[in-house]
């Protein structure tokens, strides 16, 4: 048999000929040898010969006996089995021979790689021509009158202003990182990987920004017009836009990233562990993103309320307040630019853990591995499915006016959310009907969407209810979401007992408002926190009893991880509603609008902070299932690495891992300490802004001299951006690579090779679980507040509506709550994952040089 030389560092005449197998499978390379040399009768247990490599991990190298022998191999156990045939091939050193039946198994495996691929591009691919017309039919509305008009471009322009001062920052630090990343780990393919990643994530939030200010003016023009279903359409099919396009880039980017990777020589077991760059960069870029949106977006809603509301009475988006167009600026940056990147990099990172996992279960099965390409393709199919259930529950929003009085409306009630009896006239249906029916919808499509492909994909010869148990996993993922949801409802819409509590603690005064608000967030952790470690154990159990040996329980944890994940795409729709519903309003106020116009916008906006407080709920849901998923991957990547021990757990009986893990919660604490000092900077700086120019213009509160929204702009720009991001970024990336060299060192002094990763996995548990308890309490707390304050101000709290003792009292706690639930929190979702990601690439640094 003739020698078939595919170094994975080459680019040779033969590396070209071994790439066509991925597109045109045995033939084609048959008869591309057969040019080369290579007799007839050699052709067939050639083909087979560099099948057993590609699914071996392997790679053929030339001989001087003129034998292939496999180099590098980790799974032997399918070309070990070979028992019969008639042309031997040598691997790691010992002689088999492939069975007829398995000469053209190579194909078949190729070819079903290749489909998958390509009905994965596919479906990216048509759901960004499904977002493209829905956004030709949005941009053909009305834009209404020049007034409004010339709000919105200002919004706009402000906008971009921020997120080019701002990627410009975070652009020179991705770069940074990334020569520093290919220094430490001599991976250009990591490199490589991160900043790419990162470019993506940065464009899911331009995405996200773009489709909020193209609509937000739209929205206020059919209010406008009187027609409120159009008003909703717009709104949530915008979100629908930027959420589809986010998601669909992700797709696009891991589906990219794994199909370069196996056609310049990775493996199928492979390729995802050299994907963790992409993580990584999408979860840097989150981060810092969030965090400057964030800071922008409250330095400017509590300055402009401190100074606006309490000392000059002015009214929501009062058109003389100076910082209320940063304030309209800021909803897009924070809630729509940050959350677009904080759910692409939830997509992607969790993503790649299930992929690594899905690889070493596919290690595990006997006989051919063809079911490896499935199981490693399969989260990604699941995200694809997702995409087809977001467009079908969008046709069901669309809202109806109700005839009749409702004086005291319950959940799901429809009347307009005003303390003026004159209005009881319009009802308007509660926008949160058709959007509870849209997620209705898009779970009920995704169920069955998760058991075909389940059914199609993840069936084992040798396990055969393997499938089922997988499918159970997903199953109790997506019920998971769900309850993530609910609890975000439960404890931050005013419907419900919790929020009232605290609208009625305002009563007693600003002291007992913001005690009753951190309680509520401390009790909303409760369920959330046993919801998590329900859902990992439980799906540990179901997986594990798919027979799979060692990998079951763990792959059984990744699907329940992707199966909550299925319907990210809807959740980033509705989150990106509530911004666009709020500009809308904030337009509408601002051009002079009548109060029918403000009423239907008000109502639109009566569920924005309800539908992001669900997403926040959902998110930090998904980053507690992912951290455990991404553990276990980081534990698989050491364990490939090292030649000595398995890394198989953490314990914290061992003093130095003891204080390891609680560096890892020192770091949570001093990321949100800083994140909420840089928020109070800017806050005060804005508070001084607004103060001069009242001192200084006199004209501004009489009506007479428009205020000067230019200055308030810079000033966020600049505390957002040079002050605020960088060092509580800095500490997130920077403190679990420090801390694994630390402990690296000490190893090597007390011949304990494995401490630094280990010391790594106990700050990565201790982080990831303070983390989701702090962010639990600072988006409820800071969700009950801001609603709370809704609710005094809908005159429905018997003490008193707006202007009264109660409502200043939830003033101020909404504005205690602006900086929990829209900076610090959204933020340490994102700290939690960027630990994963970061362990995960650094992984091999953390081991001693004799691991």
């Amino acid at each position: 048999m003739y020698p078939i030389d595919v170094p994975s560092h080459a680019s040779s005449p033969l590396r070209l000929r071994f790439l066509a197998w991925w597109f045109w499978g045995e033939r084609a390379v048959c008869a591309t040898w057969h040019k080369s040399g290579v007799p007839q009768s050699d052709l067939k247990p050639a083909c087979v010969c560099v099948w057993a490599a590609r699914t071996a991990d392997a790679t053929l190298v030339r001989e001087g006996d003129r034998q292939p022998r496999l180099r590098g191999t980790r799974s032997r156990s399918a070309a070990d089995s070979w028992t019969q045939g008639d042309t031997p091939c040598r691997m790691g050193g010992a002689d088999v021979t492939p069975p007829v039946e398995w000469q053209g198994a190579a194909r078949d495996v190729w070819w079903q790689e290749g489909v998958i691929v390509l009905v994965l591009f596919g479906a990216a691919v048509g759901a960004i021509i499904f977002a493209g017309l829905l956004l030709v039919w949005i941009m053909r509305q009305d834009e209404g009158s020049s007034e409004m008009k010339k709000i919105a471009n200002d919004i706009r322009t402000a906008s971009r202003t921020f997120l080019f001062c701002q990627y410009g920052w975070i652009g020179s630090l991705l770069v940074i990182t990334a020569v520093i990343i290919w220094y430490v780990t001599s991976s250009l393919v990591i490199a490589a990987s991160f900043l790419f990643g990162g470019c993506c994530s940065g464009i899911s939030g331009i995405i996200a920004l773009w489709s909020s200010v193209q609509a937000n003016v739209r929205v206020t023009a059919s209010a406008a017009k009187n027609n409120y279903d159009y008003a909703l359409k717009i709104a949530f099919r915008a979100g629908v836009v930027g959420s589809m396009l986010i998601i669909s880039l992700c797709l696009l980017g891991l589906v990219f990233m794994y199909s370069v990777l196996r056609l310049t020589g990775a493996s199928v077991h492979g390729a995802p562990y050299m994907m963790a760059g992409f993580a990584f960069g999408g979860s840097f870029v989150a981060l810092f993103a969030q965090l400057a949106g964030g800071i922008f977006t409250k330095g400017a809603d509590i300055g402009a309320d401190l100074v606006g509301k309490g000392e000059a009475s002015l009214s929501e988006d009062d058109p003389r307040n100076p910082a209320v167009m940063v304030d309209l600026v800021g909803d897009n940056v924070g809630d729509c630019a940050g959350r677009g990147a904080d759910l692409f990099e939830s997509v992607a990172a969790e993503n790649i853990g299930a992929m690594i996992l899905g690889a070493a279960v596919a290690r595990q099965v006997p006989g051919s591995p063809s079911s490896g390409v499935s199981y490693v393709l399969f989260p990604l199919v699941l995200h694809a499915a997702g995409l087809m259930c977001t467009v079908i529950g969008m046709w069901l929003v669309r809202a109806k006016r109700i005839d009749g009085i409702v004086d005291k409306p319950k959940f799901g009630e429809a009347t307009i959310l005003t303390a003026d009896p004159e209005q009881t006239h319009k009802h308007l249906e509660d926008p949160m009907v058709p959007l509870r029916n849209a997620m209705g919808a898009s779970f009920a499509v995704a169920l069955i969407a998760l058991w075909v492909c389940c059914a199609l994909l993840l069936r084992l010869d040798a396990y055969p209810r393997a499938w089922l148990c997988f499918a159970a996993c997903g199953t109790l993922g997506l019920f998971i979401s769900q309850l993530f949801v609910m609890y975000a409802i439960f404890y931050t819409d005013y419907l419900f007992a919790p929020t009232r509590q605290v609208a009625q603690a305002s009563a007693s005064g600003a002291a007992i408002t913001i005690i009753r608000g951190v309680s509520l967030g401390a009790e909303s952790s409760i369920p959330c926190l046993i919801s998590i470690g329900g859902g990992l154990l439980l799906s540990y159990l179901i997986g594990s009893f798919s027979g799979v040996p060692r990998y079951g329980g763990l792959f059984g944890t990744a699907m329940a991880t992707v199966g909550l994940l299925m319907p990210s795409s809807m959740q980033l729709a509705l989150d990106i509603y509530g911004p666009i519903s709020d500009n809308a309003g904030g337009i509408a106020e601002m051009s002079s609008c009548s109060a029918d116009v403000r009423a239907i916008t008000d109502r639109l906006d009566s569920v924005g902070n309800t539908t992001k407080a669900n997403t926040k709920g959902y998110a930090v849901g998904s980053a507690g299932l992912a951290a455990f998923l991404l553990f276990q991957a980081f534990r698989d990547s050491v364990n490939q690495n090292t030649t000595q021990r398995a890394f198989s757990s953490v314990n914290l009986a061992n003093p130095m891992l003891f204080v390891s893990a609680m560096f890892g919660v020192c770091l949570v604490y001093a990321f949100s300490a800083y994140a909420l000092r840089a928020t109070v900077a800017a806050a005060e700086a804005v508070v001084k802004e607004i103060r001069r120019q009242f001192v200084e213009s006199p004209g501004i509160l009489e009506g007479t001299v428009p205020p000067d929204y230019s200055q308030c702009v810079k000033i966020l720009v600049f505390y957002a951006i040079a002050r605020g991001m960088v060092v509580p970024g800095l500490i997130a990336v920077l403190s679990p690579i420090v801390n694994g060299l630390l402990f690296r060192y000490i190893g090597t002094q007390l011949d304990k090779p494995l401490l630094g990763v280990q010391a790594a996995g106990a700050l990565l548990l201790s982080g990831t679980t303070s983390g989701i308890v702090l962010a639990l309490l600072f988006n409820n707390a800071g969700g009950a507040w801001d609603n709370a304050k809704k609710y005094i101000e809908s005159g429905r709290l018997a003490e008193g509506g707006k202007n009264s003792e109660a409502h200043k009292a939830a003033v101020v706690g909404d504005l205690v709550g602006d900086a929990f639930k829209d900076v610090a929190g959204p933020s340490l979702h994102i700290v939690v994952k960027t630990l994963s990601t970061v362990t995960l690439v650094f992984a091999p640094l953390f081991l001693c040089p004799n691991a």
